[in-house]
């Protein structure tokens, strides 16, 4: 779900391009985990100013560890365009601390980091700054949802780029019971 100012109307809503992107690497890579793969991305957009890439695929990779109370993971990528019209990589650091005093509680910063190798001079970096926090709400020793809630000011952004970026974050979790 996006909200985008529309040039020709007051601010709207709607669904955005889907990025996906999926891993495989070592089962037995010890504290720091790793994987790379394919991403994919899909024009989904619901309305034309709220397209963001189009169609297009490349490859991305992730790293992941965990120090003590502290969670850090990293992914990088980059995408082509099917019709050569967009060329974009990113890298989204994530970085989260587990608050012992309240189970399930985490403040984090996972920004994503773009440059458009396509932009003219001085409009390729998107570089947010702000952070947030997520709650693990569990519903059996199996199930759980983890909501959050984010903010970011963009210190960088295209010209006509946004200025704020709000996140509301809702993922069911299924472990496997041991």
């Amino acid at each position: 779900m996006a909200q985008s100012p529309n040039p020709t109307s007051n601010d709207n809503w709607g669904l955005s391009d889907v990025i996906l992107q999926g891993f495989i690497g070592p089962s037995d890579a010890g504290d720091i985990k790793w994987g790379i793969g394919p991403q994919i991305s899909l024009p989904t957009a619901s309305e034309d100013y709220l397209e963001a890439a189009g169609m297009g695929g490349g490859l991305s990779g992730v790293v992941v560890t965990k120090i003590g109370n502290w969670g850090l993971t990293g992914v990088a990528g980059h995408l082509w365009g099917q019709n050569g019209d967009f060329s974009t990589s990113l890298f989204r650091p994530f970085v989260s601390y587990n608050v012992e005093s309240i189970p399930g509680f985490s403040i984090s910063t996972s920004p994503q980091i773009t440059y458009d190798w396509k932009a003219e001079s001085g409009n390729g970096w998107t570089i947010p700054i702000g952070g947030g926090f997520t709650q693990a709400v569990p519903f059996s020793s199996t199930k759980a949802m983890l909501v959050g809630l984010s903010a970011y000011k963009f210190a960088q952004q295209a010209e006509f780029g946004p200025e704020w970026q709000v996140n509301l974050t809702l993922a069911f979790m299924f472990a496997e019971d041991r």
